[in-house]
């Protein structure tokens, strides 16, 4: 769980600061994209982050829909930083909605914000721009029975736990039949666990900053676990990582097959580290990655 997790960490805290697949990423189509489309307006709105940016091919005519969750530790990064990837995915037909969303007061850096809030406030925005997309298809022609969640590393975290705590989408009245598949990627989803790795590459310190300042008290690592909810998994889902922090999907596996679920599948992308992995994703031409989300989104498309 925690071997070379100070290597891994420094690629993660840099990222944080700072063969063709044709069949895949075939012929390129024009694109349209709307930004700063608010999706949340009630009293706690945040003008900046309950915000997103909808990438659509020219003529959507009824695509599915990826709801895309940006990284940054829970604690940096906007709904800008990955347009890059989200214009690649609608050139192959599939509608791309870039969330933003309310940062924490923890970073991986010192000293940290003051200001900003914790779990479960995170996965309440996520829900809410769920709820927004899905309420609103006819305006913009893609399809809600075609909604599918990802994200990277924070992102990652957050897409998975949307797609296995019910709870959020059930209190705006939806559920995880309206979920057509999720793909997180390079995520944390054993919180406890994941504090331990932070500690031991650091010290307690830190990981109180960094783990509490966005989760709160420990009390809170479970229930904001995606592991936690294995029993209820019952949306399609695909999980990619990078090699760096590899650990994090290991033991997401090992709690699902422990769970007796050794159907969902898992892809290692070694060579890559964490940042290695992101800037594939969303600028390589022929990107492996990109291209396995796009087969998984093709794959599990309703009819």
């Amino acid at each position: 769980m925690v071997r070379n997790i100070k290597s891994y960490s420094f690629t993660l805290l840099h990222l944080v600061l700072n063969v063709s697949f044709v069949s895949c990423e075939a012929q390129q189509t024009e694109i349209q994209t709307l930004n700063d489309l608010k999706y949340y307006e009630g009293v706690d709105v945040d003008e900046s982050r309950h915000a997103l940016n909808l990438v659509l091919p020219k003529e959507p005519k009824e695509a599915p829909v990826l709801i895309w969750i940006h990284g940054g530790a829970w604690s940096a990064g906007n709904k800008n930083d990955e347009m890059s990837l989200a214009k690649k995915l609608a050139e192959q037909g599939i509608c791309v909605a870039v969330v933003g969303y309310r940062l924490s007061p923890a970073e991986f850096r010192n000293p940290p914000k003051r200001d900003g809030v914790k779990h479960p406030e995170q996965i309440k925005d996520i829900a809410r721009a769920f709820k927004w997309i899905h309420s609103n298809s006819n305006q913009y022609g893609y399809d809600r029975n075609n909604i599918f969640v990802s994200g990277f590393s924070a992102g990652g975290h957050l897409s998975a736990l949307l797609c296995m705590n019910e709870y959020y989408l059930n209190e705006l009245g939806l559920g995880h039949e309206d979920i057509a598949g999720c793909i997180p990627i390079s995520g944390a989803y054993d919180l406890p666990k994941y504090y331990e790795a932070i500690d031991s590459a650091y010290d307690e310190t830190f990981a109180k900053q960094h783990v509490n300042g966005v989760f709160g008290s420990s009390e809170n690592f479970l229930e904001a676990s995606p592991v936690t909810y294995i029993e209820n998994l019952t949306v399609p889902m695909l999980v990619l990582t990078d090699g760096a922090i590899s650990m994090y999907a290991d033991t997401f596996r090992h709690a699902l097959i422990k769970n007796g679920r050794s159907d969902v599948p898992f892809i290692y992308y070694n060579e890559f580290s964490h940042g290695q992995l992101y800037r594939d994703m969303l600028y390589s031409e022929d990107s492996k990655p990109r291209a396995d989300i796009i087969s998984f989104i093709r794959k599990h498309t309703r009819l």
